[in-house]
């Protein structure tokens, strides 16, 4: 089901697989034909450790369909490495010579699921008027910190993934950029991605982190802070309009009913599903598909109900987040839920 308001308001989605179609991820198809929709646009970048069979079947679905783009580079992905933004990237620079007509982009890994239909996202995105949904942590007093990830430099072993090095890195940071911290999932706009590859300091600045460790947790961190960015708010916040994470070390992570965890977040399971329709956020991290696959059989099943019968969001909670980029209390579960249909 369509509308004009969907239409109008296209966006582009960057989902990324690591390994092979079900190796711990979401289902390539399932998630694909729960988020496409003619008009948006999306790329999809295999990581260069999957196998040349599962390269020729997403070759062969993006064939099919002229706004699906296959990156135009591979690159193999190491986690906490350069090469998670730089996959990213190579997708962004696909989509913005591929069409001038999306307006926000949204980067998706292959262990995520949407929470809302293309129409709600679209609702929502729309609240943010023209600013970035990006995660920028710092000191208390609101400036940016160094840490132990930028004092020495780090490399990438094709075997063993990312090793410390005792080389210390002595090169200052370009633009004396104050580095933040935050979760590497965004929704930015278009305006933003360009400035990421435009701008002679965001370009600088992505090449000083090429030796540091988890770059992709301080990357658009930092450059949306600065005043002169596309989309910025000036907030310096620690929640996310765009997905929905429980870590196992904060309060709320009780409401992980699946009890499996990878790196301190909950990997989600049919237990879960209560507290995840109830969530805000446009999506959730993470899901492993070969685990519990109902999890992620029953989303699609309630999305695609939403998608023929339309119910209101509570418009007034996002506005109220885009002020502030706070959910306020979180534990007051019926402030997310969604309203019944007027119609």
């Amino acid at each position: 089901m369509s509308t004009i308001r969907e239409v109008n308001k296209r966006i582009a989605l960057v989902p990324q697989k690591k390994g092979d179609q079900k190796l711990r991820g979401v289902s390539v198809e399932q998630l694909l034909r729960t988020i496409y929709r003619p008009w948006n646009f999306y790329c999809v970048h295999i990581d260069g450790k999957s196998s040349a069979q599962f390269h020729r079947r997403i070759k062969t679905i993006t064939k099919c369909f002229p706004n699906l783009l296959l990156s135009s580079q591979s690159v193999t992905v190491h986690w906490a490495s350069i090469y998670v933004l730089e996959a990213e990237r190579i997708c962004q620079r696909d989509l913005l010579r591929h069409s001038d007509k999306w307006k926000y982009l949204l980067n998706l890994s292959g262990q995520e699921f949407p929470l809302k239909t293309n129409l709600e996202i679209v609702e929502v995105l729309q609240e943010l008027n023209g600013t970035n949904d990006v995660m920028s942590l710092g000191n208390p007093d609101g400036s940016g910190y160094n840490t132990w990830r930028q004092h020495v430099r780090y490399i990438v072993d094709p075997y063993n993934g990312i090793q410390r090095t005792n080389n210390k890195k002595t090169e200052p940071i370009p633009g004396n950029v104050a580095i933040y911290k935050g979760e590497l999932h965004t929704a930015l706009t278009r305006q933003f991605v360009e400035y990421l590859h435009k701008d002679p300091i965001a370009i600088a600045y992505y090449n000083w982190l090429n030796d540091t460790y988890c770059p992709d947790e301080h990357y658009y961190q930092s450059l949306n802070v600065l005043h002169n960015a596309p989309g910025t708010t000036g907030i310096i916040n620690n929640q996310l309009l765009c997905r929905a994470k429980v870590w196992v070390t904060e309060p709320n992570s009780y409401v992980c009913k699946s009890r499996r965890v990878k790196r301190g977040i909950c990997i989600f399971g049919r237990l879960d599903l209560p507290w995840l329709l109830e969530q805000p956020q446009l999506f959730a991290n993470k899901f492993h598909f070969n685990e519990d696959p109902l999890v992620l059989n029953c989303l699609e099943e309630a999305l695609n109900y939403r998608v023929f019968n339309p119910i209101h969001l509570n418009i007034d909670l996002y506005h109220n987040f885009s002020k502030s980029r706070k959910w306020g209390i979180r534990n007051t579960l019926q402030s997310f839920k969604l309203l019944p249909s007027q119609v």
